[in-house]
């Protein structure tokens, strides 16, 4: 087998559980690939601020490819060391995209949030993902850069709404849907798979080291530059069907047993 020297992570369904927390368990097996030298990089839809509420890790070689793939943060040194923000105009047209179907539309920029409606949704997506947003009627209203804009709503919805902003702005944008309740516009150049690819050639590490452990489609470009991808037990069918491993639930310390499986002791 060839050494692994970089994993990466998604959090919501997979290093988290279904009550959004990071089991004892997990965070040791994760603490340990860092001790041992291995690059980790936690990949989420969750910005920075919230990722290290929720894994409380730090030290050299941990990543957070954060804001779903428009920013690389490297926790050790306080700094994003690379970042892909939404060019104005194209920030523009996405919100203006977004809020056709009638579902709260967030804009973000680093850790910083608007959103353009009240409501029980929304409250909803501010306790789920550590964040609290302005309102916000113009994007003129909102200090630019913009990272992505964003779209929460039912799947129904979200799936209507990605199959159509992919059809609309083709590869001007990275459309992402990530998770149940949540998709992302983001720019030409961002995402989990340019921000791992960047993260890969940043540190010389090849496809074939590195492992990807993900449960839904967003971590689909995760899989694409890992020669080893596991799939969570509570994954969707296309992550199960690219996966070359497969592990136990996010609720059943999955993450922990990969990774076990792949360093053992």
């Amino acid at each position: 087998m060839t050494e692994i020297r970089l994993v990466t992570i998604d959090l919501d369904g997979t290093l988290l559980d279904n009550r959004q927390r990071a089991s004892a368990r997990n965070l040791a097996a994760v603490e340990r690939l860092l001790d041992s030298g291995v690059i980790v990089a936690l990949a989420t839809a969750r910005d920075r601020a919230s990722i290290a509420g929720r894994v409380p890790l730090a030290g050299p070689g941990l990543y957070y490819i954060a804001s779903g793939g428009a920013m690389v943060y490297e926790p050790a040194s306080k700094s994003v060391v690379w970042a892909e923000t939404l060019p104005p105009a194209l920030a523009a047209e996405a919100v203006a995209f977004l809020r056709r179907f009638n579902q709260p539309v967030f804009v973000n920029a680093d850790c910083d949030y608007w959103v353009d409606r009240d409501g029980d949704r929304v409250a909803m997506i501010e306790r789920r993902y550590d964040l609290r947003a302005r309102r916000f009627a113009r994007l003129e209203d909102v200090p630019s850069p913009v990272m992505r804009a964003s779209l929460a709503a039912p799947r129904p919805v979200l799936e209507e709404a990605a199959r159509e902003a992919s059809a609309a702005f083709g590869d001007r944008a990275s459309v992402s849907l990530a998770s149940p309740d949540w998709l992302d516009v983001l720019g030409p150049g961002a995402g989990k798979g340019p921000a791992l690819a960047w993260l890969q050639a940043h540190a010389g590490v090849r496809p074939d080291e590195t492992l990807a452990v993900g449960d839904y489609d967003s971590d689909l470009p995760l899989f694409a530059a890992s020669g080893y991808r596991v799939a969570m037990a509570n994954s969707v069918e296309a992550i199960r069907a690219a996966a070359t491993h497969h592990t136990a639930s996010n609720d059943e310390d999955g993450v922990a047993l990969a990774l076990e499986h792949f360093f053992p002791a």
